[in-house]
């Protein structure tokens, strides 16, 4: 019997570094939209989605606090806030309340090829490579498919 091939797809650094910050908070986190779909496509990306069911500006002033970033709020209303990391490695990270649910949250979204999510307790690091497996995806208007 031959081994399963599992199909991953590699994020960027910095989707490690948010993961890393967001297993410490008390929160469920996902990373949706484009740098899901750019991974997929296998475009790099520096700028990350993340819903969060719970106050995104409370987590995003963390997030900035905690990666010597700038916080800038977005949208107070529907919980809408940004977080830029500068610097060589530097990132772009938007946090967006999701108390509905992350399936309430991706229906919202502009397009089906954004409307996929990764849970990030499902993100894996191993040899510098930030990466999640095909079986982990979050799809539930069958994005992946356009």
């Amino acid at each position: 019997m031959s081994p399963s091939i599992v199909e991953t797809f590699t994020l960027p650094s910095s989707a490690g570094i948010l993961a890393d910050f967001l297993l410490h908070q008390d929160v469920q986190a996902h990373f949706v939209g484009g740098v899901i779909r750019d991974s997929l496509l296998k475009i790099e990306t520096d700028d990350i989605d993340v819903a969060v069911e719970g106050n995104a500006l409370i987590i995003g002033k963390a997030a900035a606090s905690n990666l010597k970033g700038t916080y800038i709020e977005l949208d107070r209303d529907r919980g809408i806030c940004r977080v830029v990391v500068a610097g060589e490695k530097g990132f772009q990270a938007d946090f967006v309340s999701a108390n509905e649910g992350i399936k309430a949250d991706l229906a919202r979204r502009d397009f089906t090829i954004n409307s996929m999510a990764m849970d990030i307790e499902s993100v894996r690091t191993y040899e510098g490579k930030v990466s999640f497996t095909i079986s982990n995806l979050i799809d539930p208007l069958n994005g992946r498919s356009d």
